[in-house]
């Protein structure tokens, strides 16, 4: 009833897509009557043993099928507006932390999305919705003294001074850095290191993205909604479960390491002055 298309070349030999990465752990199609499962190599985890928690996660995904169940979602992450965020999040509540993630169009692309979690749900921003709200309740979020958690944090503070205008405050917490500090070994995509420590489901959209020709540009709204979402819910998780995983010594070096991080977004944007002479 189903055949496990292990790696790359088996899974262009019988279905003749190319994209291991984007369809592990997934359906692809029915050739014959036949389901197609795709799922990495174990040879290919053995050559790169940090890979062992995604490729755990997509066996998981196998035996769901195997049983007839699906992945549930840990939340349902809601759209609102930047007028309903300023309802929703209290500038004047102490928060533990609040994580935040941003979906754009390519690596230096424009934003398109904004997640936000406080860790028992997840709201997303159309970026391009009423823009003018948005960057006033970003402008007053990332300057506020909440402490954040973000998910690589160069990246973030990157869009944030970009898009924004604005160097975010108090980010506290980086699951990226920490899973580095950990073991500088391991995955550190942000699926893998969930799957590590959280032992979650697989959330990721690139396999429907790329059967449906989608970009970034043309991906349905609700999908990336669901995705940016998850992203933001799964980092403040991560960043509530791996700081009890932290020595001091380590928490120091990651609160440096967030400062270098936010530096080098810096130097990516401003450039440095060199006296030639």
């Amino acid at each position: 009833k189903i055949i496990v298309a292990l790696g790359g070349t088996a899974l262009k030999a019988l279905t003749g897509i190319v994209g291991i990465d984007s369809y592990s752990g997934t359906l692809v199609r029915e050739v014959e009557g036949t389901k197609i499962f795709a799922l990495y190599h174990p040879a290919y985890i053995v050559r790169f043993p940090g890979m062992l928690p995604k490729f755990e996660m997509h066996c998981r995904e196998l035996v769901k099928v195997l049983d007839g169940h699906k992945s549930k979602l840990p939340v349902t992450p809601q759209l609102v507006s930047a007028q309903e965020m300023f309802e929703l999040l209290d500038f004047e509540h102490e928060y533990e932390a609040v994580a935040f993630d941003y979906e754009t169009a390519g690596f230096d692309g424009e934003d398109l999305a904004i997640g936000f979690s406080t860790g028992r749900n997840a709201f997303v921003l159309d970026a391009k919705d009423a823009h003018m709200q948005t960057e006033t309740f970003m402008g007053a979020f990332l300057s506020s003294g909440i402490p954040k958690v973000a998910f690589n944090c160069a990246f973030e503070t990157d869009v944030s001074i970009r898009e924004y205008g604005v160097e975010p405050e108090n980010i506290v917490f980086d699951p990226f850095i920490a899973q580095n500090l950990l073991d500088e070994n391991a995955g550190r995509d942000l699926e893998t290191v969930a799957a590590l420590h959280l032992n979650a489901d697989r959330w990721d959209i690139s396999s429907e993205m790329a059967k449906n020709g989608w970009d970034y540009s043309t991906i349905p709204l609700e999908k990336l909604v669901t995705y940016c979402g998850l992203d933001a819910y799964h980092t403040l998780k991560l960043a509530q479960v791996m700081l009890g995983k932290l020595t001091p010594e380590l928490e120091a070096l990651m609160d440096v390491d967030i400062q270098k991080a936010i530096l080098c977004a810096k130097l990516k944007l401003r450039g440095a002055k060199v006296d030639v002479k």
